[in-house]
């Protein structure tokens, strides 16, 4: 019996960090874009280089192991060096491979750009990953789990969703879901059938605009002074209300938009709450997302309360951010209890949606 299963990508990445990386930022009143660049044609110096695994699938299993629960991840390697790194990382980590699927071809690969600014670009070789199948997942052992977490699928990949939507509502299976690029851009009216059996929804802002179709809209002086009942919104770049209103009525129990230093913005139905980010020097962003993701679920799975999930979900981030690799900074049940003790004055705050 499994507390949880982590479906999706496993790759070996390759980080790669330059102080030569220029960082190129467009803003203006509604929006800021930034772009990672290289002089063009020039030989730049690169001051570390490391192999390690990721992938969503990997990450957020070894992260909910690491937490104190039963985890296995279902995904697609090749039989091939990254894919043995992949399987020994998880057999380390305490994670099943029993759903672990060894087959013919190249296991996904990323190439990890970091700026000095610890943000990244990532050049993707899908590999395998996209040819994860229907035939390839063992369901009877699927069927021996509480919650399904789901990550990006693509390509190919993504045609199991139906089927395993379908296998989640057949078997009580609870499901998180933080969808891919591919899954979001089909729009609000045709996931909202899966939608409607997914408890827990993750996404970013930028995410939750594309799904929705709402822009983000950054809430200037003269909005502030129109809602004067948000006096924690300040903190915030955005406002999410909207966004988060619309996704809630699809979804089961909660929705989870974050928005990176910004931090989390989560409505359970009944509130909205704000959580800021802990503190921390940051080095690597690079799975933060996934270890938000997992902290936020292995709390939820303990115990439905939005404010402890953001602080469980926000320490296990936090951690990742300050050493390189989406793994190397992952809590465990005690370290993370130490970490939030470390920061008992950052709680989030809750305020009531106008009807």
């Amino acid at each position: 019996m499994f507390d949880i299963v982590s479906l999706g990508g496993a790759t070996q990445d390759v980080f790669v960090r330059s102080e030569g990386a220029q960082v190129l930022r467009v803003s203006d009143r509604q929006h800021d874009r930034a772009w990672i660049g290289f002089d063009y044609g020039a030989k730049i110096p690169v001051e570390t280089i490391a192999f390690m695994v990721g992938g969503g699938a990997t990450n957020t299993a070894v992260a909910f192991s690491k937490l104190g629960l039963r985890s296995a991840c279902a995904a697609k390697v090749g039989q091939d060096n990254a894919g043995d790194a992949v399987h020994q990382t998880l057999q380390a980590a305490g994670v099943s491979t029993e759903l672990l699927v060894r087959a013919q071809g190249q296991t996904g690969y990323s190439v990890v750009l970091t700026s000095y600014e610890g943000e990244r670009s990532i050049l993707v070789f899908r590999g395998a990953n996209e040819t994860l199948s229907v035939a390839d997942l063992n369901w009877e052992l699927l069927r021996q789990t509480r919650w399904l977490y789901l990550s990006s699928l693509s390509g190919a990949a993504a045609d199991i969703l139906p089927e395993v939507f379908s296998f989640a509502r057949q078997h009580s299976i609870q499901v998180a879901w933080n969808p891919g690029s591919a899954q979001l851009k089909l729009g609000l009216e045709v996931l909202r059938p899966w939608l409607q059996q997914v408890d827990l929804l993750f996404l970013n802002k930028e995410e939750a605009a594309l799904l929705t179709g709402q822009p983000l809209l950054k809430p200037a002086a003269e909005h502030l002074r129109q809602q004067p009942a948000h006096p924690v919104r300040p903190g915030f770049m955005y406002d999410l209300d909207t966004h988060l209103q619309t996704l809630r009525q699809q979804v089961r129990q909660a929705v989870i938009i974050t928005d990176g230093p910004r931090g989390t913005q989560v409505y359970d139905g009944i509130q909205v709450w704000l959580m800021p980010v802990f503190p921390v020097k940051v080095r690597d962003v690079l799975g933060a997302g996934d270890a938000f993701g997992a902290g936020f679920t292995a709390a939820w799975l303990t115990q439905p309360d939005p404010g402890q999930a953001l602080r469980w979900g926000s320490a296990n981030g936090a951690g990742v951010v300050t050493d390189p690799g989406a793994h190397n900074g992952l809590q465990t049940r005690e370290s993370l209890q130490t970490l939030l003790q470390a920061h008992a004055g950052i709680q989030p705050q809750a305020y009531a949606l106008k009807a």
